[in-house]
């Protein structure tokens, strides 16, 4: 993942959150590569909230949604389009976002906890 920033390959792994299937298998595997970057957990949560959910969460709630993965090429020039959009509301945006994510993917809580406990 060298080619894109730290922070673009924080998003390619939140993105995994989204898949429609069964994550739980790879949320050990998303915990090591998010704790191999030098980015905080509240820093990857807002990452989380205000950058990948805006741009993947209707993934989880589409009929035949992709669940093999998303492309990092397209998903990392959608979410730099979304942060360029901004808007007039984005606070409250955000705080709506932010028990969304809580509610729609509850993965999030086990791979905050682990980020949080890494002696666990």
């Amino acid at each position: 993942m060298a080619r894109w920033s730290e922070q673009e390959q924080a998003w390619i792994i939140l993105s995994e959150l989204f898949l429609d299937t069964d994550i739980a298998g790879l949320v050990p595997s998303i915990v090591q590569r998010l704790m191999a970057l030098p980015i905080n957990g509240a820093a990857l949560q807002g990452m989380l909230v205000n950058d990948v959910y805006p741009v993947c969460g209707a993934n989880l709630r589409s009929v035949a949604g992709i669940w093999q993965g998303f492309d990092p090429d397209t998903l990392v020039v959608a979410i730099h389009e979304h942060r360029l959009r901004g808007g007039r509301f984005a606070g409250v945006r955000r705080m709506w976002r932010r028990r969304r994510v809580m509610r729609d993917v509850p993965q999030w809580r086990v791979v905050r906890h682990a980020l949080a406990h890494p002696e666990l």
